[in-house]
């Protein structure tokens, strides 16, 4: 199975006491089974808390995990948007929105991208990602 991680998922890693299920699911995959979200959206995400920090040690420890763990982590498994992905991102964010749900931008674009390349998306958010028909999986539970 390859899974699609979702931001809150990388961004438990780097909690003092991060949750021991997160941690043991994480570690039983090898890299090449695990992708982060289309135009690294979640890069983008980790980096936006990031920089809402007051300057400190905590803001220069994210900072450095930030570009010497996950940007090299993820370097070969990094998914990117193309005109098939935005073409399903408009199908799926329509055919939700009819049925009465408005699945925020930034997780519709990884539920595509989940469903384009047959991943599973992994993340504690599902309510954020159940209208779109991927499938999900909580290494919280």
């Amino acid at each position: 199975m390859k899974y699609l991680i979702d931001t809150c998922v990388i961004s438990e890693l780097m909690k003092t006491k991060p949750n021991p299920k997160v941690i043991n699911w994480i570690n039983k995959y090898p890299q090449e089974d695990l992708y982060l979200s289309v135009i690294i959206i979640t890069i983008m995400e980790i980096k936006k808390g990031i920089c809402k920090l007051v300057d400190g040690t905590k803001k220069e420890q994210l900072n450095y995990w930030l570009k010497n763990n996950i940007l090299t982590k993820f370097e070969n498994n990094l998914l990117k948007i193309d005109s098939k992905i935005a073409l399903k991102w408009g199908e799926i964010q329509a055919s939700t929105e009819l049925s009465g749900y408005k699945q925020p931008i930034l997780d519709s674009l990884i539920a595509t991208s989940a469903l384009e390349f047959d991943l599973i998306v992994a993340t504690r958010n599902t309510k954020d990602f159940i209208h779109s028909g991927c499938k999900i999986f909580n290494p919280w539970e």
